[in-house]
C-alpha cells in the first residue's frame, strides 16, 4: 500500500475513481521489488456492494450483464490502441489469451498484506457462487438472473446443505438463514485460526504470517483465562469480497483540471490538502514518491517563470491550450474509432502521463494526454427491430455534459394519446406497414424531438390486439412543429391482418394506452459543447472559480446574445455586453493563486488572442445560431460528423502556434509591440471584411 498513514476514513486504499455503479478504481504500483517502484497504475475492480437505483434507471440487469460489459470495455480499449498516443495504456489483461478473474481479496492492516479468506471448515479457498442449481436449492437468487452474489465454499455447499453462504451485506429485507454477513466471515476465520488442533492445517496455510501469530496470542490467553478483545477485529479491510475481473490500465498522475492548475501556479504540495478530493489526494501521493519526485526535481516548474515582462502568463496560456489541443485530438480519434461520440468527456477522464522534457526543461512541459472513461462513453442499443440508437452515461458530469444529454436519464416514457391517420403498405409483405399518426400531450411534447431524433411509440390496448407494442418512429417533416402534439411516421412494423383493420377503422380517432419518449440524436455536437466547458475552465478556473462558476458565466453570455445575425456580422462581443460574466473570463484569472492575479502584475497575452480564445470556449459551450460552433445537438454533417472537431483542433493549434511564436520568435522587450500589432489587425477597417490589414 502506498499510504503512509491510513486516511481518515480507515480505508487503506487509495480511491481514484466510484463514479460508477459497480466498479472501482483504485491506485496501485508496480514494483521491482519490495523497495523500489517501477510504474504506477490504476486497476479497476467490482464493488463488493453495487450502487443500485430505481428499476428505470438500472443499467445493468443481471451479473452476467455486468461481465459482459466489462468484457466489451476491454475489448473497446484494445480497438482504441491503434491510436496509440491517445488510448490508455492497458497493462493487463493485455492479450486476448489472458482472462479469468482476481479472487476474493482482504487487507491485513497489521502484516500489510492481501489475502484471500479460507473456508473457516476445511481452508479451501472460498469463491463466488456462479452454480445456480444450487443457490436454487438453497432457495437463494440465481446468479446468472439477478445482482445478488455469494461467496461460498464450493467442497463444503455440496456434502453439507446447511453450509454457510457469505454476502458482503446482508439487508433485513433479505435475510435467509444461511446467509451470513461480511463480519460473521471475518470471525468464522479468525475463529477457526485461534482454535485447537483441529485448525492446525488452516494456520499452516494461511497467507499472512502475522494473522497466525495474533490467532496464537489469542487462543494462549484465552487459555490462561484472560477476557482478550476478538484480534479479528478492526484487523482485516476487505477490497474485494467477491472474485472480480480486473482491469489494470496506466496512471496517469494529473487529469486535465489538476495539470491546468498547475500550469497556473497550483503549489503540487496542495493536492494533499483536498481531504474529499480522492484524484487529487492520489496524484499527491505520487508526488511523494520517486516516480513523481523525480520530474518535480527537474529544472523548474515554467521556462519564463522568472521574466518580470509577463512572458510567464504567456507560457501559462501555451501550456494549457496545448493540453487542451490534446484532448481535441483525443475525442477526435475516439469519434473516428469507433464511429461515435463518447458523450462522457469531463476533465477526470483526460489523464496525463509525464516523461522527463529533457536536459534543463521544466518538468512541466513533458506531458501526454490519455482518454479514459470508456466504460461511461456511449453504447449503442437497439431500440426496437433494427433502429439503434446511442444510450449517454449513466450518471452525467455536471456541469460538462451537454443539456441534452442531461435530459436524457430525466425523460422517462410519457403517457399521451394517440391519432392514427394512415396506415401505409410499406411493401415488405402483405402483413407489413408504415404508421402515420400524431401523438397529443397536453402537458407538452418533451423534449421536442428534431428530424434525426427517435421516438419510441408504446402501444398497449388489447381491443385493438397490441400489446406492449414497440414502434420506432421519427417526426414526419412535412408538418409544423407543435407545443403539444407530434406527427410521426414509424418505421415498417409486422401487423395481423385483422389488427390493422381495426387500427384503419379507428383513424382520426384518439387511442388510449399509449406511451412515448424522445431519443436524441446524439453526435459530435454533445461532445464538443463539453470540451467548451473544458476549455473556459482550464483558462480561468483558479483558487476561486470553479468549473460551475464558469459554466454560469457561459450560461450568462448565451443569454445576453440577441440575435444570430449580429452576432453573425462579427462586430458583436458578448463579454462588451456583460461585465459580470467579463471579469470571470478575464485574463488574470488564467493565474491559479491570488498572488498573481494582482492588477499590477505584468501580463503579455495579447488581448486580442485572449479574446479569441475565451470566445472559442464560449462558442463550444453554448447554442445560440449564428455565434456558437453548434446552434443546436444536430448541428453536424452526417457525410462528415468530424469536421466540426477537426475544425476547432485546427483553431486550438493556430491559436498555440501565435503564443508560441511570441515565447520563443520574439524578444521580450518586443512584447509591447507585439500587443499593439495584434490589437490593430483585430480591428475591422473600412472595406476589409476580415478585420486585417492588407498590403
Amino acid at each position: 500500500m502506498l499510504a503512509e498513514r491510513e486516511p481518515a476514513s480507515g480505508d487503506p486504499f487509495f480511491l481514484l475513481s466510484e463514479e460508477e455503479d459497480v466498479s472501482r478504481v483504485y491506485l496501485a504500483v508496480i514494483k521491482g521489488d519490495p523497495e523500489s517502484i517501477v510504474d504506477f497504475c490504476a486497476i479497476k475492480l467490482l464493488r463488493s456492494a453495487y450502487r443500485t437505483t430505481g428499476p428505470e434507471d438500472q443499467p445493468f440487469s443481471s451479473n452476467l450483464a455486468v461481465e459482459q460489459e466489462w468484457s466489451q470495455e476491454i475489448e473497446r480499449i484494445r480497438d482504441f490502441r491503434s491510436s496509440a498516443r491517445v488510448a490508455p495504456r492497458l497493462i493487463s489483461p493485455n492479450t486476448e489469451a489472458q482472462t479469468g478473474a482476481l479472487p476474493p481479496l482482504f487487507f491485513c492492516r497489521t502484516g500489510r498484506r492481501l489475502f484471500s479468506p479460507p473456508c473457516p471448515r476445511c481452508g479451501a479457498p472460498l469463491s463466488t457462487c456462479r452454480d445456480d442449481a444450487l443457490l436454487a436449492s438453497a432457495g437463494l437468487p440465481l446468479f446468472a438472473s439477478s445482482l445478488d452474489r455469494f461467496l461460498h465454499c464450493q467442497a463444503c455447499n455440496k456434502e453439507d446443505p446447511e453450509a454457510p453462504f457469505y454476502a458482503f451485506e446482508v439487508p433485513e429485507k433479505n435475510e435467509h438463514k444461511l446467509v451470513l454477513a461480511a463480519a460473521d466471515l471475518f470471525r468464522d476465520v479468525g475463529e477457526s485460526l485461534a482454535g485447537g488442533a483441529e485448525t492446525e492445517e488452516i494456520r499452516s496455510r494461511f497467507p499472512c504470517p502475522d494473522c497466525v501469530e495474533a490467532a496464537r496470542k489469542f487462543q494462549t490467553s484465552l487459555a490462561s483465562g484472560h477476557r482478550a478483545a476478538p484480534f479479528w477485529e478492526d484487523r482485516w479491510e476487505v477490497l474485494t469480497f467477491y472474485d472480480s475481473p480486473y482491469l489494470v490500465t496506466g496512471f496517469g498522475a494529473l487529469a486535465l483540471d489538476d495539470i491546468a492548475d498547475l500550469f497556473g501556479g497550483r503549489p503540487p504540495e496542495s493536492f494533499a490538502e483536498e481531504k474529499a478530493a480522492l484524484p487529487a489526494l492520489a496524484a499527491s501521493t505520487r508526488f511523494r514518491y520517486p516516480a513523481g519526485g523525480e520530474l518535480r526535481a527537474s529544472a523548474g516548474r515554467l521556462l519564463f517563470g522568472a521574466e518580470s515582462s509577463g512572458l510567464d502568463a504567456v507560457e501559462v496560456l501555451y501550456l494549457k491550450l496545448v493540453a487542451f489541443g490534446q484532448a481535441v485530438e483525443a475525442a477526435l480519434e475516439y469519434t473516428r474509432a469507433f464511429g461515435r461520440p463518447h458523450l462522457d468527456l469531463h476533465p477526470r477522464h483526460f489523464l496525463f502521463d509525464f516523461s522527463r522534457a529533457g536536459e534543463d526543461l521544466p518538468w512541466l512541459w513533458g506531458f501526454q494526454a490519455r482518454l479514459h472513461g470508456l466504460s461511461s462513453a456511449a453504447r449503442p442499443e437497439k431500440l426496437a427491430g433494427s433502429v439503434e440508437i446511442l444510450v449517454p452515461s449513466h450518471r452525467p458530469n455536471v456541469p460538462y455534459a451537454a443539456p441534452e444529454v442531461l435530459e436524457f436519464h430525466l425523460t422517462l416514457p410519457r403517457p399521451a394519446q394517440l391519432v392514427v391517420t394512415e396506415l401505409e403498405a410499406a411493401g415488405r409483405g402483405a402483413s407489413t406497414y408504415r404508421l402515420h399518426g400524431r401523438l397529443s400531450d397536453p402537458y407538452g411534447i418533451y423534449p421536442s424531438p428534431r428530424d434525426h431524433d427517435w421516438i419510441l411509440v408504446l402501444l398497449d390496448n388489447d381491443a385493438l390486439g397490441l400489446s406492449n407494442v414497440a414502434l420506432p418512429a421519427r417526426r414526419d417533416p412535412r408538418g409544423k412543429p407543435a407545443a403539444q402534439e407530434l406527427a410521426f411516421i414509424s418505421e415498417p412494423i409486422a401487423l395481423e391482418e385483422s389488427t390493422a383493420e381495426r387500427l384503419r377503422k379507428t383513424a382520426g380517432g384518439r387511442i388510449p394506452g399509449t406511451r412515448y419518449r424522445v431519443y436524441a440524436d446524439f453526435n459530435v455536437p454533445s461532445d464538443l459543447y463539453s470540451l467548451g466547458v473544458m476549455l473556459l475552465r482550464l483558462l480561468v478556473g483558479n483558487d476561486l472559480q470553479d468549473a460551475k462558476s464558469v459554466a454560469r458565466a457561459a450560461e450568462r453570455v448565451a443569454q445576453g446574445l440577441v440575435t444570430g445575425a449580429d452576432a453573425a456580422t462579427g462586430t458583436f462581443d458578448p463579454l462588451d455586453r456583460d461585465p459580470e460574466a467579463a471579469a470571470v473570463l478575464q485574463k488574470a484569472n488564467v493565474f491559479y493563486q491570488a498572488l498573481d492575479r494582482a492588477e499590477n502584475r505584468p501580463n503579455a497575452i495579447p488581448d486580442a488572442v485572449w479574446r479569441r480564445t475565451v470566445l472559442l470556449g464560449l462558442r463550444l459551450a453554448t447554442r445560440v445560431a449564428g455565434f456558437s460552433v453548434c446552434a443546436d445537438p444536430s448541428d453536424y454533417d452526417p457525410d462528415h460528423p468530424t469536421a466540426k472537431l477537426e475544425t476547432t483542433m485546427q483553431e486550438v493549434n493556430l491559436l498555440a502556434a501565435e503564443l508560441r511564436t511570441l515565447l520563443f520568435e520574439r524578444q521580450a522587450i518586443h512584447v509591447e509591440i507585439q500587443q499593439i500589432l495584434s490589437e490593430v489587425m483585430s480591428e475591422r477597417l473600412p472595406g476589409d471584411r476580415a478585420g486585417r490589414i492588407s498590403g
